[in-house]
Parts: C-alpha cells; sequence; structure tokens
C-alpha cells in the first residue's frame, strides 16, 4: 500500500484524487476518484491496483516491474477550472523480497 496523506476534507469544491506512475509521464491516471463516487481504475491496472477510501493506493503481487514513481494529486474542480491543489510523490523501489518507498510532498495554494 502506498499512502496519500492529501487531506480531501479541507477543500468546500468538488475535488478528484488521481494516482499517476512516471512510466507514463504522469500524463494518464492509473487510479481516479471524483468526490464519493466510485473509483475508476485504467483497464490495463485493473487487476492490479485498487484505491482504498482514504486515498491510499493498494498494488497487489508487487513485482520488480513496479519499480517507479507514483504521484498523488488533488485536484479542485471551482466554476469548472481544474486546479490541482496537492501532489504528493512517492518512488517505489523493490528488491527481491524488500520493498522501500521515499515520500516527498507538495503543496499549492
Amino acid at each position: 500500500m502506498i499512502p496519500c496523506p492529501i487531506d480531501r476534507t479541507k477543500w468546500k469544491s468538488p475535488t478528484i484524487l488521481q494516482w499517476y506512475r512516471s512510466n507514463n509521464n504522469y500524463t494518464k491516471p492509473i487510479a481516479s476518484q471524483f468526490d464519493n463516487y466510485p473509483v475508476y481504475i485504467d483497464d490495463f491496472y485493473r487487476n492490479k491496483y485498487s484505491l482504498f477510501s482514504n486515498g491510499s493506493l493498494n498494488i497487489e503481487n508487487v513485482q520488480l516491474n513496479d519499480n517507479d514513481t507514483f504521484e498523488c494529486r488533488l485536484i479542485l474542480i471551482d466554476r469548472g477550472l481544474l486546479d490541482i491543489k496537492d501532489k504528493y510523490f512517492t518512488t517505489l523501489r523493490v528488491n527481491g523480497m524488500s520493498i522501500k518507498s521515499l515520500f516527498v510532498c507538495f503543496f499549492f495554494v
């Protein structure tokens, strides 16, 4: 599990929580959730990833090819405009049976 420490409750406007991987240049979300609607998982990752209600990304059967940098992003929807409010990066390193994560957090106002 990769935690996403972004606090979605501090925003009154609708929000979208999205997870990205660097292997697709952070261009296509692998998991998304708009407010309390059902979670969307990209078809390519559907059997491997899931999203917990707290925004954490769950990865099933972690393998060496899961080595990557992941980004959790909170997007605020305000008057039809999308505004990235928080970004949180973590690097997942898988080495045999050992898993390590490095965390970096960015906050925008």
